[in-house]
């Protein structure tokens, strides 16, 4: 776990939740620390000017989730902003499977099982009674998990064992359900709890159907996916590659059209899977901090700290400056980016940036090839880059395309429109 020997090593306490002064009231502790150790790791400022710098922050287990998301729908500003600069992992912590949005269990599988070969490598032990649960324990509730499947299996067990009375006045199991709804013969009705049993059951049904069309529609994404990745393979012909985008551009045309007519659920399923699988597969390495873990979190009990809550420990090291090179101008630049891009949560693409400057959107495509290279993480067609899969290296390419155009909005206009964290660039800027 640890980087350099000779590293200076922080300890931080950011458990108190919120800021107390008005002008920092929407942002947590955790996040604004972990901002500002990332701006110093940039910098070369503060600790970060003397040599390699480590922070382990203790926050609040809910407070973990923007900074080490685990889906990405999950994933915001703060984390597109930490993992261009930082490496950050989880050193303890609570699981949170709950209280984050579900992902496909088998992108979880994939990504214990390379962190478990990772931990085999470098010989890191795991701890007996410290382990968190696997992602091959979980139960999988057919990848659309709601909080009643647990309720539904209950009931069926009942159901199933003759335990579950059915109907008002007569005992379990004595009478089969009618077919035809609540009564026989005018006078028998069901219980409440039957009722919640066969509305369920429904809800099961209906859902299930509903993951069939959009599991068909996702195999037909990946096999998209695959098709423009062979684009780039160096050895095809001219004519060769022609016909695979001419391809590419009938297939994909064609899903467009099937999503389409999805209702608003299944559109939304269907994107948020689609980015989830993105995010793990299309990008090397994975696009989350949480799956390029080099070991698995420790579990803890809440009664083990001294007020009895659930507590995460971070660990963040900075990355080598020749990652992503970006000058302070830049980095603004970015941070205003990200602010835009990510104001509006949900499935949202690139064509955000039309709302923040005439021309922005256009100037974007037009420079940045990495939003249509699928070997970093790109599509061929860019309104499938939904914001959330957007990586660090096109935020920084994004960042540097804008400070060289021409027609970028002034600066005193962008911090009126987006709120950013660099407060020490604003100065600067306001006094020049």
């Amino acid at each position: 776990m640890c980087g350099s020997n000779n590293a200076t090593l922080h300890i931080l306490n950011a458990t108190d939740g919120k800021f107390k002064t008005l002008k920092d009231a929407n942002l947590r502790i955790a996040d604004a620390r972990a901002l500002n150790f990332a701006q110093n790791a940039r910098q070369r400022t503060g600790f970060h000017a003397r040599g390699p710098t480590r922070l382990l922050m203790w926050c609040d287990d809910y407070d973990k989730k923007p900074l080490v998301p685990r889906s990405v729908d999950s994933r915001r500003k703060t984390a597109v902003l930490l993992e261009s600069h930082c490496r950050v992992e989880e050193v303890v912590g609570f699981g949170g499977a709950a209280k984050q949005a579900q992902r496909e269990v088998s992108i979880n599988i994939a990504s214990s099982k390379r962190v478990r070969q990772r931990m085999s490598e470098s010989s890191i032990p795991v701890i007996p009674g410290r382990e968190q649960e696997k992602a091959e324990d979980t139960s999988d509730v057919s990848g659309v998990s709601r909080y009643w499947h647990e309720e539904l299996r209950d009931l069926q067990d009942k159901f199933e064992s003759g335990k579950l009375p059915q109907f008002i006045g007569y005992p379990p199991g004595a009478i089969e359900y009618p077919s035809h709804g609540g009564r026989i013969s005018g006078k028998k009705r069901q219980t409440p709890e039957f009722k919640r049993y066969l509305s369920l059951r429904r809800n099961n049904t209906g859902q299930n159907e509903a993951l069939k069309i959009v599991q068909d529609l996702l195999s037909e994404q990946d096999a998209l996916d695959a098709l423009d990745l062979r684009t780039y393979n160096p050895s095809l012909t001219p004519e060769q590659r022609t016909q695979m985008y001419e391809e590419y551009d009938t297939r994909n045309a064609t899903l467009k059209q099937k999503v389409s007519r999805l209702n608003h659920n299944q559109q939304g399923k269907f994107f948020f899977l689609n980015d989830d699988r993105h995010a793990f597969y299309s990008n090397q390495p994975p696009l989350l901090s949480w799956d390029n873990r080099t070991y698995e979190p420790l579990t803890a009990s809440p009664s083990e700290f001294y007020r009895p809550k659930e507590l995460a420990l971070l660990d963040f090291q900075a990355k080598p400056l020749d990652t992503f090179p970006i000058t302070d101008d830049q980095a603004f630049y970015a941070e205003f980016i990200a602010s835009a891009i990510f104001a509006t949560r949900g499935p949202s693409n690139l064509r955000l940036l039309k709302k923040v400057a005439p021309g922005a959107y256009e100037m974007i495509m037009s420079k940045v090839e990495e939003i249509r290279d699928a070997r970093y993480g790109g599509r061929r067609d860019v309104d499938g880059v939904r914001v959330r899969t957007v990586t660090p290296r096109m935020l920084w390419r994004m960042a540097i395309e804008w400070g060289e155009w021409p027609f970028k909005p002034e600066w005193k206009d962008l911090l009126t429109a987006y709120r950013t964290v660099s407060q020490d660039h604003t100065v600067n800027l306001a006094l020049r």
